[in-house]
């Protein structure tokens, strides 16, 4: 009885939190009529914008998008306006998972992730992770390109902590259920990448993993430590080869041990050094701005260059809303690679 009771308010959570991307989909057009819009269509034509004019960015030969969603209800066609305007400005050649959204996903999302490049595409595959709480909500799950030249490219979108769902009690019922998720999520990586690349070949994994690297103590100060995160960069150093490039690029040392000293902020817009903060399109559970590390990128078989984490500033004409001045709650990470 008492295991009954203590799984029962789980169980109602995750049923909740796991069918609440299907509601919002089906109740999109009633959202929008009260005032409730996430204006993406417009920052996709913002990107693109950014893509053309930019100078640095049309020098990028590979994008690895995340979140950008297709689903069997009112999904906008956004992964098609985003293949679309990008094959225009070079990126002739996208990867893109099934539009149709697996089981259990089915009336939620895709796993919103592709894959445009400038390259000729050889070979692409895609994975859906298995069985989790959010997995009636969105298909987590990883993308693969084998561009012409034998370079691997992959890009992922893994599911994030408990602290999603907010600092309270509900996120800590839930943190233990998104914990295993994650680790499970890992090994089904590092399998993912092991099969479609050979450990003798380049390769760039660029994603969301939803490290959860927190910086408490300031954005200039080393993030807190996390156990998953550090767990994760182990397993794709040992099992893939994949070193993160933050490290290769700032490391000033050559320890072998797995270090989190080097990562910068890469989701939320706190408004710092002059930057408008943002609130509008950052969904994070207790609503409070935060700056944390999310996304990376590792690589074997290249020498790093440099890697840069911006902040996507739409210029202050452009922006669809007053309260949206970033393209995407998270920062671009780019990098820059040359063959030894």
């Amino acid at each position: 009885l008492y295991a009954v009771l203590l799984l029962a308010p789980v169980l109602f959570l995750g049923i909740s939190f796991a069918f609440g991307v299907a509601l919002a989909r089906l109740l999109g057009p009633l959202w929008k009529l009260v005032g409730f819009d996430d204006f993406k269509a417009e920052r996709i034509a913002c990107c693109l914008r950014m893509l053309a004019e930019d100078p640095a960015l049309s020098q990028v030969d590979v994008l690895c998008v995340q979140e950008c969603y297709a689903s069997l209800f009112l999904d906008g066609s956004y992964p098609q306006r985003l293949v679309h305007g990008a094959g225009k400005l070079g990126f002739t050649h996208a990867v893109v998972p099934d539009s149709l959204p697996a089981f259990p996903a089915t009336l939620a999302q895709n796993s919103g992730l592709i894959i445009l490049s400038k390259r000729p595409v050889c070979r692409s595959s895609s994975l859906v992770f298995g069985m989790s709480l959010e997995a009636m909500n969105v298909n987590r799950g990883a993308l693969h390109a084998e561009l012409q030249g034998g370079m691997h490219v992959f890009t992922c979108h893994m599911s994030p902590s408990g602290h999603v769902a907010g600092s309270g009690f509900i996120g800590e019922l839930l943190t233990p259920l998104f914990d295993h998720a994650r680790k499970k999520q890992t090994t089904e990586l590092v399998d993912f990448i092991k099969h479609c690349a050979p450990e003798d070949e380049p390769a760039v994994l660029a994603g969301d993993l939803n490290l959860d690297l927190e910086f408490k103590r300031g954005l200039h100060q080393p993030p807190d430590p996390s156990p998953y995160a550090i767990a994760l960069l182990r397993a794709l150093k040992d099992h893939c080869g994949l070193e993160d490039v933050p490290r290769q690029v700032r490391c000033k040392t050559s320890a072998s041990e797995a270090t989190l000293t080097n990562f910068r902020p890469t989701f939320g817009h706190v408004g710092g050094e002059g930057q408008p903060h943002e609130r509008w399109l950052t969904s994070f559970g207790d609503g409070l701005l935060c700056s944390k590390t999310d996304d990376a990128i590792f690589s074997r078989g290249f020498c790093a260059n440099d890697i840069k984490e911006e902040e996507l500033l739409i210029p202050e004409s452009s922006r669809p809303h007053a309260l949206v001045p970033y393209i995407t709650d998270h920062w671009a990470v780019k990098a820059e690679f040359r063959i030894p």
